[in-house]
């Protein structure tokens, strides 16, 4: 039995099924429809597919019949699917660190106090003190929606990189147990 190839694998019009001429290697690998009504079928479709109406009325559409907006799969609860929440979940974890560590790069990527430099032990300080007021008045708490809006701001001067435990005592006794040693933790 002779193995299947580039060039010997049958091809199928997406929308008709018809076969498409067998591939010759000058450039009609990606063809995937017919050449004329159903190509062009295909590029009106993408183009109703990218306008926010649409997407909008076909989101409305899968949850009325209880489909998963994203793979259109059926669902019991919910919006999407438990593989397509997955796989969500695991975009927005590797896309909110990214960012974090975005910020964390431009702020120096040690603590201003004691060098620490693992980013899970850093935190963002306000230098002032002011660091609820600042967040209730930017209606953000924290995580990568403030590293964000640090982005978005340039990276102001009124935030510093320190780690947790300099953090907590700034925040509890006013002062730094480092203070002695290096000055750059004073308020």
């Amino acid at each position: 039995m002779e193995r299947p190839t580039k060039v010997n694998i049958p091809r199928q019009c997406g929308y008709c099924g018809r076969e498409l001429p067998a591939y010759t290697g000058r450039g009609q690998n990606g063809r995937k429809y017919c050449p004329g009504k159903c190509k062009e079928r295909n590029r009106r479709s993408l183009e109703r597919a990218t306008r926010p109406a649409y997407r909008k009325a076909r989101r409305e559409r899968l949850l009325r019949e209880g489909r998963c907006v994203v793979c259109s799969q059926p669902i019991d609860v919910g919006v999407k699917c438990s593989n397509c929440s997955r796989q969500s979940a695991v975009h927005q974890r590797r896309r909110n660190r990214r960012i974090r560590e975005q910020a964390i790069e431009q702020y120096g990527g040690k603590c201003a106090c004691c060098g620490e430099h693992r980013y899970e032990f850093l935190a963002f300080d306000h230098i002032n003190g002011d660091g609820g007021k600042h967040r209730r008045e930017i209606n953000i708490r924290s995580g990568a929606r403030f590293c964000d809006w640090l982005r978005k701001n340039g990276w102001p001067s009124t935030i510093r990189l320190l780690c947790h435990n300099c953090n907590c005592s700034h925040g509890f006794h006013g002062y730094c147990p480092h203070e002695g040693a290096k000055s750059a933790c004073r308020v």
